[in-house]
């Protein structure tokens, strides 16, 4: 059996991008994630970081940072 997964979604527009920020909750408290969307591959192999963004690591291809996964393992 899985946990249930507690977050809070907050979203952002800024310099032409949407930025949705999640805040994991209970058992997960302490991870955030931010999704960013992008229009085009050319608009996503050239975007920056933002200085206002901090330090962040593209998980993109971690699976152990999806939904599914989170609710099925200890962390």
């Amino acid at each position: 059996m899985g946990r249930i997964i507690k977050k809070n979604r907050y979203q952002l527009e800024r310099d032409g991008h949407l930025y949705e920020f999640d805040e994991y909750l209970g058992d997960l408290e302490g991870l955030f994630i931010v999704e960013i969307e992008f229009q085009s591959r050319k608009d996503f192999e050239s975007f920056q970081v933002p200085v206002w963004l901090g330090n962040v690591v593209d998980v993109t291809p971690e699976s152990k940072y999806k939904n599914k996964y989170l609710a099925t393992k200890d962390r």
